[in-house]
C-alpha cells in the first residue's frame, strides 16, 4: 500500500526513457501495478476479517465451497504484500532525498499526520461505537472491542504504542499501521546513516560502487537478522519493526535494482536467501503461516521487479475497479472492522444461524465497508492527504 503506508512521490518524474528497466509510472505519477495489488491486499484483509471474528463462520461454511473458504482464510497474507509495497514506495519517493536532521523532521511528521489523521479517527470511531452500541448490540459472543477501554489502553493505540506496551489493539490490524510507521523511521534514518558513511569514501572509489556497498553493508545484515533470528525466535519481537524487516527490505531492493542503485545480482542473491529462509522455516516444523509468509513476500517482490524490468508498473492491471480499490484501501484497512460488526451484529439478531442469512449478511459486510471507506477516505483521508502535500512544499 505505497499511499497507505508511506508519503506518496506524486511529485517525482517517471524514470527516463534512456532507463527502461526503471520503475516507470503512467501519467500523473502513479504505480498503478501497486495501486491494484494495494487494492486486492485490503479486499483480501476485509474479506479474511469479516468471516474469522464473526458469528457467522461456522453457518456460513455450510454453504461456501472449499476453494472459497481456503481463500477467505488465509486472507490475512496480503499482509506481506502489503510490507514489499511499503519498502518499495518508500525507496522510490527517497531516492533524491538527503536525509539531514531537518529533512527527517519533516519526513517523521508528515508520515505520523499520513498515517495518524485516519487512524486516530478509525479508533476514535470503534470506541464511541463499542460505548453506544453495549445496550443494544452487546453480546458476550459478539464483542466489538475484546477488553475493556481504559484511558491507557486508548492514550498507548493513539500513540501507536499498544503492542510494545502489551495493551491490546483497539481495532482489527491496527498492529500494522503501528509497526509501519516504525519501519518507515528506521528506513528513513537508515538511508542516512548511508548518506553519512559513503561521504568519507567517495574519493577512493566510483560513487555508485561506494553507495551501493554501503547500502548492502548497513540494511542486509538487519535483513538477515530478521529473516532468520526475529521473525523465528519468538513473538516477542512483533511488536517492532525489525521482526518484519526482511520484507519491506525486499521490495526496497527490488526498486533500487530497478534505478540500477544496486546491481540486479544483488536482489537476486536475496531473493535466493529470502527463499532459504522459507526452507529453514519449514526445517525448523513452524507454523506454516511463518513459512507462507516469507513465500508470500518472495513472490510479491519478484514479481514487482519482474513487471518493472518490463516498464509495466505505470499501466498493468489499469482496471477501474481495482484503481478505486487501491485509492480507497487505507480507508477499507481501518474501517472494515467497525463497518462489518455492526452490519454481521444486527442480521444476528434478525436471521440467528441461518445458513443462507449468515452468506448474505457476510457479503452484505464486505459491500457496506467498501461504501464506508470510500465516504471516510472522502471526509478523513483525502483531507490529511492535502494536509502532508502542503507540508512537504
Amino acid at each position: 500500500m505505497p499511499e497507505l503506508l508511506c508519503d506518496s512521490a506524486a511529485s517525482a518524474r517517471p524514470a527516463e526513457t534512456q532507463a527502461p528497466a526503471g520503475p516507470r509510472r503512467a501519467t500523473g505519477n502513479r504505480f498503478v501495478f501497486l495501486d491494484a495489488l494495494r487494492g486486492l491486499g485490503a479486499l483480501g484483509i476485509t474479506c479474511y476479517h469479516v468471516h474469522r471474528y464473526r458469528p457467522r463462520e461456522i453457518p456460513a461454511d455450510h454453504l461456501l465451497s472449499n476453494v472459497i473458504q481456503f481463500v477467505v482464510r488465509h486472507g490475512w497474507a496480503s499482509v506481506q504484500v502489503f510490507w514489499v509495497i511499503s519498502g518499495f514506495v518508500l525507496a522510490y519517493s527517497l531516492r533524491k532525498t538527503e536525509v539531514r536532521p531537518a529533512s527527517f523532521r519533516n519526513f517523521t511528521l508528515r508520515r505520523v499526520l499520513r498515517l495518524g489523521i485516519p487512524y486516530w479517527t478509525a479508533i476514535l470511531a470503534v470506541v464511541a461505537v463499542d460505548a453506544l452500541s453495549k445496550p443494544l448490540l452487546y453480546r458476550p459472543d459478539l464483542p466489538l472491542i475484546d477488553d475493556p477501554v481504559s484511558w491507557t489502553r486508548l492514550a498507548a493505540n493513539l500513540g501507536f504504542l499498544q503492542d510494545v506496551l502489551d495493551l491490546g489493539n483497539i481495532s482489527a490490524g491496527t498492529w500494522f499501521v503501528c509497526v509501519d510507521l516504525q519501519f518507515g523511521l528506521l528506513f528513513a534514518l537508515m538511508l542516512g546513516m548511508v548518506r553519512l558513511f559513503s561521504w568519507p569514501l567517495m574519493g577512493r572509489a566510483g560513487r555508485a560502487k561506494i553507495d551501493a556497498f554501503v547500502l548492502m553493508l548497513l540494511f542486509v545484515p538487519l535483513g538477515l537478522a530478521s529473516l532468520f533470528w526475529f521473525n523465528v525466535a519468538s513473538y516477542d519481537y512483533s511488536a517492532w519493526a525489525i521482526y518484519y524487516f526482511h520484507m519491506p527490505l525486499f521490495g526496497a531492493m527490488a526498486c533500487w535494482a530497478l534505478e540500477r542503485r544496486i546491481p540486479r545480482t544483488l536482489f537476486w542473491a536475496f531473493a535466493a536467501v529470502m527463499a532459504a529462509g522459507v526452507a529453514y522455516r519449514w526445517n525448523l516444523g513452524l507454523d506454516y503461516k511463518k513459512s507462507l509468509d516469507v513465500f508470500v513476500a518472495l513472490i510479491t517482490g519478484i514479481v514487482i521487479y519482474l513487471v518493472g524490468r518490463r516498464g509495466h508498473l505505470g499501466d498493468w492491471l489499469a482496471w477501474r475497479p481495482l484503481q478505486y480499490l487501491g485509492r480507497i484501501s487505507y480507508s477499507l484497512f481501518l474501517t472494515h472492522y467497525l463497518t462489518s460488526w455492526i452490519v454481521v451484529s444486527l442480521g444476528y439478531y434478525w436471521t440467528r444461524d441461518n445458513a443462507q442469512a449468515a452468506v448474505c449478511w457476510m457479503t452484505a459486510s464486505v459491500l457496506v465497508s467498501i461504501g464506508v471507506a470510500d465516504l471516510f477516505y472522502r471526509c478523513v483521508e483525502s483531507p490529511s492527504l492535502r494536509l502532508v502535500a502542503r507540508l512537504k512544499a
